[in-house]
């Protein structure tokens, strides 16, 4: 009879088992937010200044950073 130690050897595990796990941010980046709403990205950095999406700017490099919350509700506000 087999142990539990010798049958768990035989289990394949998949490659990813000793991956980190992705942590889900709650920031996207403005390439991101466009890709969602299918716009440009200085359609979304427009949308920033505009205040229709919350998001602030990254210090020294000047990128935006969106609240993924407020990219939902625009998205669900320009479906309808």
């Amino acid at each position: 009879m087999q142990t539990l130690f010798e049958f768990a050897k035989k289990v394949e595990t998949p490659r990813t088992a000793n991956a980190p796990a992705k942590v889900f941010s709650a920031e996207v980046t403005s390439g991101t937010a466009a890709r969602v709403l299918r716009v440009s990205q200085s359609t979304v950095g427009r949308l920033c200044e505009e205040g229709r999406l919350r998001a602030w700017r990254l210090a020294d490099a000047g990128w935006w950073r969106i609240d993924y919350a407020s990219l939902i509700e625009l998205l669900a506000e320009r479906r309808g």
